[in-house]
């Protein structure tokens, strides 16, 4: 994280054309990337000089070199954000494309190379990254720099917090910084107008219950995208045991459905994931599920299963059925 915060105090003059940045924890590579966007690229180039490009495409390394070798636009360099889960990682046929672009690398292009996940140092094309710019583990921070980090999330918004504090959100949250920033975002809402705040406070706010809730919500959302019926009626009933409300649980497969249809009809544009989160003002991660199950459902399909939520609805709303549970189950076994 200190060559990372190293890299993005650099002036522009002194960056390094290539930067291969990796790690398991996805919201430090993003977190990188749209600092690196926020300090380099203004809003006046973007619309023709920066591109993202995933390497899930069977022509990834040609879009590659060809967007790299690109001249920019009225600017001094052209960006270019690549997002790997496959290239990097171990070898590829297409190496060799990659390699002879990184051997005489364009000197108007600054390239970022985001792997999610472990990298293999030894292979070439690691190599001749390394010889063409730098590699950087993005690493989840330990125990002794997790206090840190949470303190500065706090710092960042204004906010004091004390060591009780700071221990309970690693106990709850451990090092996922995902949730972790979206949790420290929502308890520095909830208490906008004060500066300090208290252990109590913090713990008011979240509760291991209610984490704990949340997970079982997203493995319904993630059974109800995937189409498989058992697993989400069978989530579905232990949520109503739970005493989840129906027109709860109804408002969330609404919400998704709605989702789904907005990522599919955006990825038919050619629009990555990232793109669209952007578009839709959601956080890249629940878009780009989206983007991997919108397949799964034609447009048809899914305005159906929104008829299908209305009338659901309608009978929740009129007690149609004795029990709540039918109204939720029947729709369900359509998906």
């Amino acid at each position: 994280m200190k060559k990372a915060r190293k890299i993005l105090n650099k002036p522009l003059s002194e960056q390094e054309s290539v930067y291969l940045v990796y790690g398991e924890e996805d919201y430090l590579l993003e977190e990188f990337l749209q600092n690196y966007i926020d300090e380099f690229v203004s809003d006046e180039i973007k619309g023709f000089n920066l591109t993202h490009l995933e390497d899930d495409s069977s022509d990834f390394a040609r879009q590659l070199k060809n967007k790299a070798s690109t001249v920019p636009v009225g600017a001094e360099r052209r960006f270019v954000i690549a997002h790997c889960k496959n290239y990097f990682v171990q070898k590829n046929t297409e190496d060799d494309i990659l390699i002879s672009l990184l051997s005489n690398f364009p000197e108007s292009t600054i390239l970022l190379i985001a792997v999610y996940g472990d990298i293999d140092r030894r292979i070439k094309i690691n190599r001749e990254v390394k010889k063409a710019g730098q590699i950087i583990n993005l690493s989840a921070p330990r125990k002794g720099q997790l206090d840190e980090w949470i303190k500065k999330q706090f710092i960042r918004r204004n906010k004091v917090v004390d060591r009780k504090s700071i221990s309970f959100l690693e106990y709850m949250f451990n090092s996922n910084l995902l949730q972790l920033n979206s949790e420290i975002e929502k308890i520095t809402t909830c208490f906008h107008e004060r500066e300090k705040l208290t252990y109590q406070d913090i713990r008011n706010i979240i509760s291991r219950d209610r984490l704990l809730k949340d997970d079982i919500i997203f493995s319904f959302v993630d059974a109800f995208s995937e189409r498989n019926k058992g697993k989400a009626i069978q989530i579905l009933n232990e949520m109503l045991s739970a005493g989840e409300p129906p027109l709860r649980i109804l408002a969330m497969i609404n919400r998704q459905l709605r989702l789904l249809i907005s990522a599919k009809e955006l990825k038919s544009e050619g629009q990555t994931y990232r793109q669209a989160a952007k578009k839709l003002g959601e956080h890249p991660y629940p878009i780009q599920k989206c983007y991997r199950f919108c397949d799964n459902f034609s447009f048809s399909e899914l305005e159906k299963f929104l008829s299908r939520a209305l009338e659901a609805n309608r009978a929740l709303v009129t007690g149609k059925y004795e029990k709540n549970r039918l109204a939720l189950e029947i729709m369900l076994l359509e998906i």
